[in-house]
């Protein structure tokens, strides 16, 4: 393979090296994505058409000349979907990497470059490789596929351009400005508008590598933030600055310029310090020295501070400073946000004098804290009482009689009577669990393991012990939600047996639960001995006071000879 430099091999060299150099700067320094990695496809594409044509142009034999413009069309055919591919994802442009849409744009280039690649079998691209006349119907319909796919890559920026920041705009413009370059120059070179004797196209690109360079390197191609999220901050209520690690201003929002009125306005390239002097100027006061430090700082973290502007209104602002990190936690780019708090402010000043007023309310609650205390003392005395007072008085009366038995039978009646002591003790021990339960403010455990009615039955077995009959009915379904009552009743029953054994002597008693639709109706009738005048005692004021925490009443009376009769309600709330 014989090689021959000449003038004409320069101009593609310069923009193979300039190709190699841009893939190189953005493998190390370009924020990786999908962007970058398209990106970098079509620069090396550059480099390959740029470096193949130079060879091309420098290889003596007509069979080399063959091979290097196959090279060639390699990238010929395949940089113009990767600059359309490029632009759609620019722009952010999801429609277009539908299924439907994007593979059938990538196999048309597939095709194309088949062809070019059997043109020795069909000769439908080329008959020869310098002669114009040689170009067949495909050499054009990959020309006019090659336009199409850039004019499709152009309208997808330009869709794009009217709602972008400045900084972007100015991209988008050197980016068409950088493919219009070599496709002007193709046009001329394909049309022979211009004949210098060899493809101005690859020639072109290094024009077009300068101008990637500029959007680099002054205007952050590819730089920080894609343009969703550049999109976002725009929008966004809250006032943004961004600036770059030598902490020059590179960008800010609509919102910026709205709200944070400095002097002569914000100017690109300008230094942190002199942003922060002209902040200085219009509020009340010094931005704090540790928090500027920070923000100018090499490798800086997350901080905040207050200030409060006086134009174009007194507002206050939460300044507030994020570093933007690269994947390796490198700082990249550095941004200020303006939140404005100026209501959140007033509403804190508000809340400081709520504060004193509340203040002072509390000193006079406190006066009345102790009374409360109290009072909360004393009615849980009187439930405690109001506890064993029942617990008691049931299982003593209960014990009274059976032991008053024991002692008839002992002489007479062996087996009853250690019957009687064993029933006695049992009742012990139960009356002694029931008043430890009273002690930790808990219900009876027979009343946490049964219903109302079998918690009743077993109660009433055991008052049976003592001599008494008992005769329990009861009427109607019992209450989904009978257990807010079921202690109350049980406890009422307890205690009016425990009169009936005790005071009245009863030796038969007949109790009724009627569960109506609007009520709990307790009837409790014996055949004691009566009494004249009822003296309402701590039984009788305990069942009025549970009663009266579920709005219930009770009744009760003797005809003075014979017999006491009780009566409960109790509405169903």
């Amino acid at each position: 393979m014989r090689f021959l430099l000449t003038a004409n091999c320069i101009l593609p060299i310069i923009s193979a090296v300039l190709s190699f150099m841009m893939v190189v700067y953005f493998i190390f320094k370009a924020k990786k994505s999908s962007l970058f990695l398209c990106y970098t496809f079509c620069q090396v594409l550059v480099f390959v058409w740029s470096l193949g044509y130079t060879f091309e142009l420098m290889v003596q034999e007509y069979s080399d000349k063959i091979t290097f413009m196959k090279i060639n069309y390699f990238s010929i055919c395949f940089l113009s979907f990767g600059w359309m591919v490029f632009c759609n994802l620019f722009v952010e442009n999801k429609s277009f990497f539908n299924k439907k849409i994007v593979i059938p744009a990538a196999i048309i280039p597939i095709v194309n470059y088949l062809v070019v690649l059997t043109n020795d079998y069909h000769r439908i691209f080329k008959t020869s490789i310098d002669d114009s006349g040689g170009r067949q119907i495909y050499f054009w319909v990959i020309v006019f596929v090659t336009y199409v796919y850039i004019f499709l890559g152009i309208l997808a920026l330009t869709k794009k351009y009217s709602n972008q920041t400045r900084n972007v705009k100015v991209q988008i413009i050197v980016l068409i400005l950088a493919v219009l370059i070599p496709i002007i120059s193709n046009f001329l070179s394909v049309t022979h508008i211009v004949d210098l004797g060899f493809d101005l196209t690859p020639v072109s690109f290094s024009l077009t590598m300068l101008l990637i360079a500029v959007a680099t390197f002054k205007y952050r191609f590819l730089d920080v933030v894609p343009i969703a999220r550049r999109d976002i901050v725009e929008k966004m209520n809250d006032a943004v600055l961004v600036f770059n690690i030598n902490n020059k201003v590179i960008d800010w929002n609509s919102a910026f310029l709205s709200n944070i009125h400095i002097d002569e306005g914000i100017k690109k390239d300008a230094d942190i310090t002199a942003v922060f002097e002209k902040i200085e100027a219009i509020s009340s006061g010094k931005i704090k020295p540790e928090f500027v430090e920070e923000v100018k700082g090499l490798k800086p973290s997350i901080v905040s501070t207050e200030i409060t502007l006086l134009k174009p209104s007194k507002k206050t602002y939460h300044m507030k400073f994020h570093p933007v990190l690269d994947k390796h936690g490198d700082v990249i780019a550095k941004a200020l946000t303006f939140v404005d708090i100026t209501e959140y402010k007033n509403m804190m000043d508000e809340l400081n004098q709520k504060n004193i007023e509340l203040n002072a309310m509390n000193d006079e609650l406190a006066k009345y804290a102790s009374t409360v205390e109290e009072l909360t003392i004393a009615k849980e005395r009187n439930r405690f009482a109001h506890d064993v007072h029942d617990t008691l008085g049931h299982t003593m009366t209960l014990l009274i009689s059976i032991l008053e038995v024991a002692n008839i039978t002992y002489k007479n009646d062996a087996d009853t009577t250690g019957d009687k002591l064993k029933e006695a003790l049992k009742i012990s021990k139960e009356g002694l669990k029931e008043l430890r339960r009273s002690i930790n403010g808990l219900r009876p455990e027979m009343l946490n393991s049964n219903s109302v009615i079998t918690s009743l039955k077993n109660m009433f077995s055991d008052f049976r012990l003592s001599g008494v009959e008992i005769d329990f009915t009861f009427e109607g379904m019992e209450p989904n939600d009978i257990s807010r009552y079921s202690d109350i009743l049980y406890r009422i029953c307890q205690e009016a047996l425990t009169n009936s054994v005790k005071h009245g002597k009863a030796k038969n008693v007949n109790i009724i639960l009627r569960f109506d639709k609007d009520f709990i109706k307790l009837f409790i009738l014996d055949d004691g001995i009566g009494c004249s005048k009822i003296t309402k005692g701590f039984g009788l004021t305990g069942m009025e006071e549970r009663l009266k925490t579920v709005n219930g009443k009770v009744m009760y009376g003797s005809d003075g000879e014979s017999g006491f009769n009780l009566r409960v309600e109790i509405p169903l709330n």
